[in-house]
């Protein structure tokens, strides 16, 4: 982990290096400093993901059906100890 070896060399998190992490799982909070992270809809990814593939299948069997290949789904950035805001 980046903040690991940051300590192990002495740079100070977040006064010399900002870290960010992704997921929002439990060791962000665990950690010191707690980890700033982004936290991802899991649910409504996996329900896209099942949207996109039945479009495909259905989109196979019927040839006129065009399937857009890309979702973008709303995310959240859990702002904690790991970053400094700018002056």
């Amino acid at each position: 982990m980046a903040a690991a070896v940051a300590h192990r060399k002495h740079i100070g998190i977040p006064q010399q290096l900002a870290v960010v992490g992704f997921d929002d799982t439990n060791i962000a909070t665990t950690i010191w400093p707690q980890l700033t992270t982004v936290q991802q809809p899991i649910k409504n990814m996996a329900i896209a993901a099942m949207d996109l593939l039945i479009e495909k299948i259905k989109a196979d069997t019927l040839l006129d059906i065009k399937v857009k290949n890309n979702r973008v789904l709303d995310y959240l950035i859990v702002e904690r100890e790991s970053v400094w805001a700018p002056i």
